[in-house]
């Protein structure tokens, strides 16, 4: 039962080892999560510190954007170790690509324009902006949806995991009883029988019964059984149908026993195992 208890401690460590691995994986695609929220928002205050300076017409609020515009920028830079893939790292690329235009448009083109007081100029390049602040959140969103996505699939695996481990330790403790009752009965007769009968034949030699006669044939249970070829050869000497086999021992344990008037004989089916009987003499007096 040791065993089987080990057995179960090492299932069980090997399914928290596994739990804690997906955990992290999922920890880290929780960050990564966080992340992309945290960029969607950061564009929107970028876009609304931009409608700001538009709104007031003049520099003074360019401080707040560009606080804001740094933000956008650390965001994106954090974000990029937690896309998987090309399609997810082409999804980066365009956010990068995107701020760094909306940026440019922003500085470059709506500022100006706000300063000299040319609101049509204004509103047109806003209308660029608003796309382009579209574009990164919508990037972002795609972003969050895939997160989401592979959190989902994670806790799906842990509940997996976690279903087929609690049947294989039921399993384990099921058939931990059964095992141990199986290697009792083997036991019981291959070894515990013939005791038995050689010492029901000792009490019975020493009683003074010299016609007794002990039979302990020995069956391999659990082997594939002899060809008729390899029957055939089974005493020779360096004969062995084993990989790494002498083929001395039959042929050694035959000449023994033959040495004192008995013999070994061996009886095989295919697929059923082998019996090897030990023939030896019985004693005679001489007077």
């Amino acid at each position: 039962m040791q065993n089987w208890s080990g057995t179960a401690r090492k299932l069980a460590i090997g399914f928290g080892a596994l739990v804690f691995t997906i955990a992290v994986a999922s920890f880290l695609t929780l960050a990564g999560l966080r992340r992309a929220l945290e960029l969607a928002s950061a564009v929107r205050d970028e876009y609304a510190h931009q409608a700001h300076t538009i709104i007031i017409g003049n520099e003074s609020h360019l401080g707040f954007y560009l606080a804001a515009e740094r933000r956008v920028l650390e965001l994106s830079q954090a974000l990029r170790p937690f896309a998987r893939g090309p399609e997810e790292c082409g999804w980066m690329d365009d956010i990068e690509h995107a701020s760094k235009e909306l940026d440019g448009i922003f500085r470059q083109r709506i500022v100006p324009a706000v300063v000299r007081g040319d609101r049509r100029f204004v509103q047109t390049e806003h209308a660029r902006v608003q796309l382009l602040v579209t574009r990164i959140q919508d990037l972002a969103e795609q972003l969050v949806g895939r997160f989401e996505a592979r959190i989902s699939t994670a806790r799906a695996e842990v509940s997996a995991v976690e279903r087929r481990t609690n049947r294989s330790i039921i399993a384990l403790l099921i058939g931990a009883p059964l095992l141990a009752a199986a290697i009792t009965f083997h036991v019981g007769r291959s070894i515990a029988k013939p005791i038995a009968r050689l010492s029901r034949g000792a009490e019975r030699l020493a009683a003074g019964d010299l016609d007794t006669k002990i039979d302990i044939p020995t069956r391999d249970e659990f082997g594939a059984g002899l060809d008729a070829r390899a029957r055939a050869r089974l005493f020779e000497p360096f004969f062995t149908t084993k990989e790494r086999g002498t083929g001395l021992g039959l042929a050694v344990s035959r000449a023994i026993a033959r040495a004192h008037g008995g013999d070994i004989e061996a009886a095989s089916t295919q697929r059923t195992g082998a019996t090897f009987t030990l023939k030896l003499p019985r004693h005679e007096e001489t007077h």
